[in-house]
């Protein structure tokens, strides 16, 4: 083998990494800090949630602990992403990239936030450096909170004594738009939701 082919293999393996110009390399700190993120959003939301199958209120100081972490978890992606741009899965992995997502879809005290952080991941999910189906759950957030009719379904709510989706955009199609992104079909995702939150009450 020749230096000049020794060469050729080393750029074409090194382009593999290329985005824009910059060799992607993993970032094993920021992708241990987003799982740290991700991991006290969902202890403080699993309090919540035993709460809500036991058909109780949700106490105030249980509920300021909730906007607390949130906030801190919010503050500190805002400066992760004006330093590194959005976490992708070549940056900091599959679990730490939808521990990002997760503390935006969380975000909802910032909703322009959460719509700056969806256009960011809009282009990643065709290089396959998001998740369509948590850009699909973010499309909602944003949507229902701008007062809009959601896409996928997702953003749930207690209607006629039972869980429905919030107003959805074409309900026709809505298992078909569902299965683009890889979720699940509508009727299986309200047992799945009744089964993590109780049955709906009042």
């Amino acid at each position: 083998m020749t230096l000049s082919t020794v060469v050729l293999i080393y750029l074409f393996v090194a382009s593999q990494g290329v985005d824009q110009g910059k060799v992607v390399q993993r970032n094993t700190f920021l992708e241990t800090e987003l799982i740290g993120m991700s991991m006290s959003d969902q202890a403080v939301r699993n309090r919540m949630t035993k709460v809500f199958r036991s058909g109780g209120e949700i106490p105030p100081e249980l509920a300021k602990e909730v906007a607390r972490v949130d906030k801190v978890n919010r503050e500190r992606l805002k400066e992760i992403i004006a330093e590194h741009g959005w976490p992708t899965y070549d940056m900091v992995g599959t679990e730490a990239a939808r521990a990002a997502w997760l503390v935006v879809q969380h975000s909802d005290r910032d909703v322009e936030f959460q719509k700056k952080c969806l256009a960011l991941m809009e282009p990643l999910v065709e290089k396959s450096q998001v998740g369509k189906s948590d850009f699909a759950y973010l499309w909602d957030r944003v949507a229902v909170n701008s007062g809009k009719k959601q896409r996928y379904g997702s953003q749930i709510e207690k209607k006629d004594g039972k869980w429905q989706p919030k107003p959805v955009e074409d309900p026709k199609n809505l298992d078909k738009r569902r299965a683009e992104v890889g979720l699940s079909p509508m009727s299986y995702y309200l047992k799945m939701f009744e089964a993590i939150f109780g049955k709906a009450k009042g």
